[in-house]
Order: C-alpha cells, then sequence, then structure tokens
C-alpha cells in the first residue's frame, strides 16, 4: 500500500496581469502556499489555500499539521484530517472555522490530486 512520505509547503507571490479594485483597495499580486504531498511511489499530490492573515504564519501551521500525514494512507483523507483537526487545532484552542476550512482545503486538495494520480484518473 503507498504511504505518505513527504510534504512541501511553498509561499508563492503571484503578480496580477492588471491591478483587482475591491473594496479593501488594490491588489497587484496574490499570494497562495501551494502544498505538495508526496507519495513513497514518488506520486505528488498538488494542492493550495489562501494565506489570510498571515503568508509564513499559514505555511508554518501548514507544516505543523501536514507532519502527521507522513506514514499514512493518502486514501484516508476523512479521518486523517478529523484527527489532525481534533488533536491540533481544536486540541489547542484555536476554534476559528473560516481559517480552519481554508487551511485544511489545501491539504484535502493535495490528498485527492494525490489519490487520483494513484488511480491513473482526473479527480473530476
Amino acid at each position: 500500500m503507498v504511504k505518505i512520505s513527504g510534504i512541501r509547503v511553498r509561499p508563492l507571490v503571484l503578480p496580477l496581469k492588471q491591478p483587482y479594485h475591491w473594496s479593501y483597495g488594490i491588489r497587484e499580486s496574490f499570494a497562495v502556499n501551494l502544498i505538495e504531498i508526496e507519495a513513497d511511489d514518488g506520486s505528488v499530490g498538488i494542492g493550495e489555500c489562501t494565506v489570510a492573515p498571515d503568508q509564513a504564519g499559514t505555511a508554518a501551521i501548514l507544516h505543523r499539521l501536514a507532519g502527521h500525514l507522513i506514514g499514512h494512507s493518502p486514501h484516508d483523507v476523512a479521518p486523517l484530517i478529523a484527527r489532525i483537526f481534533h488533536q491540533e487545532y481544536l486540541g489547542h484552542g484555536a476554534n476559528i472555522m473560516r481559517a480552519a476550512n481554508q487551511v485544511f482545503s489545501g491539504i484535502d486538495m493535495a490528498m485527492w490530486d494525490l489519490q487520483g494520480k494513484l488511480a491513473g484518473l482526473p479527480v473530476h
């Protein structure tokens, strides 16, 4: 059975072709944290998540949370995320669900992408 062997979090700042005007001002770029989850056969699933309120802080949280995936099957998405959420997120007093959903969405996306690659099928 394939196991997760590594996780990489890459903070990216992507310039926009044209400035984005919205109620909080004007954005010249968009920041994301790219998440790559690697299986022991070399397959890599890719996901991304928002970085609010701080890109480096979100990357540090992702590193801490994603480390709990090492050695587990990429097919156990729901139980792994539920366990990590309860032990590491709620267990340390964080209770802002929107922030949790934003952080975990990147891990979830990368896990499903990895499953699709392992099966040789598109995730959609």
